[in-house]
């Protein structure tokens, strides 16, 4: 797989970076083709939250979608809107078509985090840690479209532009400190829903999110203060995960306020399936 990505790479480099920031909207073709295989992949290799990273990395589908996410996007002449002989095109349908847009943004970015983590660690195994991958966030190349990104730029220049700090609650990598892994790929036409879902799923996880009362302490995972900033327009962190919270005794309490912050030890280790 790797040597995929090394091939693809220097074909990439031939061709000049997108002069947008956000990069190009997939295919409907493209889209389609990564939804596929990686449904495949999370519904045969997951279990109870834990990959079987042995299976995985013998398992073809992987390899389909790498290649569909390497696949170069289609002109903006292709994805147009339809000529409307000079008429305006009414508002409505413009700012229709602009929400399908940042949807699909939002499922194939978070689909292709997804499948080059997979890469990631399928090419890196046997491990037990994240920390085991040299350059696994910073420096690591993969090929989405015609553009060579490490995962640190596809989240800082394809996800975070979006605003929205729920996509940060998607970003599964496998450790204990990471978010949930979803149980299926992303859709541009369900995005809203499974990404609500995917939060909720996130905040129960003891290792990013817990209440005690005890001690008057609510201790949040480190993505919160990494990205801290994200979570302004929410009120902040607290109240943006006070407001996903499942329990209302525990959003009642967080409501109180009569309690201090601090942020958990990031923890590394894989959680890995037989």
């Amino acid at each position: 797989m790797r040597r995929l990505a090394l091939v693809l790479l220097a074909l990439a480099l031939l061709r000049p970076a997108p002069a947008q920031v956000l990069g190009a909207l997939p295919s409907e073709a493209q889209a389609a083709a990564v939804v596929t295989a990686l449904d495949g992949l999370l519904a045969d290799h997951l279990r109870d939250g834990r990959l079987n990273l042995l299976a995985l990395r013998g398992d073809q589908r992987l390899q389909d979608a790498l290649t569909a996410l390497a696949e170069a996007p289609p002109s903006a002449e292709a994805t147009a809107p339809t000529d409307t002989g000079g008429a305006p095109t009414p508002t409505a349908e413009l700012e229709a078509a602009a929400q399908r847009a940042i949807a699909l943004r939002k499922a194939h970015n978070l689909n292709a985090w997804l499948c080059f983590v997979l890469e990631e660690l399928a090419d890196a195994y046997p491990l037990t840690r994240l920390t085991e991958i040299d350059g696994f966030h910073a420096s690591n190349l993969h090929i989405l479209g015609d553009r060579a990104q490490t995962l640190a730029e596809l989240v800082e220049s394809n996800l975070r532009p979006l605003a929205d700090p729920r996509l940060l609650l998607a970003l599964a990598d496998g450790s204990v400190s990471g978010p949930a892994w979803p149980p299926r790929a992303y859709r541009a036409g369900t995005i809203e829903e499974q990404l609500e879902a995917q939060v909720e799923i996130s905040l129960v996880q003891p290792a990013l999110v817990q209440i005690d009362r005890a001690t008057k302490r609510l201790r949040l995972a480190q993505l919160f203060r990494w990205y801290a900033s994200d979570f302004d327009a929410a009120g902040g962190a607290v109240a943006f995960v006070a407001s996903h919270l499942p329990l209302e005794a525990d959003r009642d309490w967080l409501a109180a306020g009569d309690y201090a912050v601090e942020y958990l030890r990031q923890d590394w280790t894989l959680e890995l399936g037989p």
